[in-house]
């Protein structure tokens, strides 16, 4: 399967996905983010044990695309729920895009 190929399979995964995994955003990073600092990973870590997944996808988008200037530091409002997995959708399509253009 070509490297496109592999990214539409893994945004149709993350799309039908009924509620954020561990596992589907380590995916998700391992397909996104290429090598980082072991710090990075480690803070990526923690925030997936915690299922904090908005700071996750945050720090993935940053690795992901550092061009984007991503602000990782996000804080959930007064009555503001944990939102979907979909929030990685933007990771994936965003790498997609920047993949294409090559």
């Amino acid at each position: 399967m070509d490297h496109t190929a592999r990214f539409n399979s893994l945004i149709e995964r993350v799309a039908d996905a009924p509620a954020p995994s561990r596992e589907l955003f380590a995916e998700v990073w391992f397909a996104t983010t290429g090598k980082q600092h072991p710090d990075i990973k480690g803070r990526f870590a923690v925030l997936m044990d915690a299922k904090a997944w908005t700071e996750a996808a945050l720090i993935a988008v940053a690795c992901a695309l550092p061009d984007w200037r991503v602000v990782t530091k996000a804080s959930h409002g007064a009555g503001e729920g944990t939102p979907s997995v979909k929030a990685a959708v933007v990771v994936l399509t965003g790498c997609q895009a920047a993949i294409c253009r090559g």
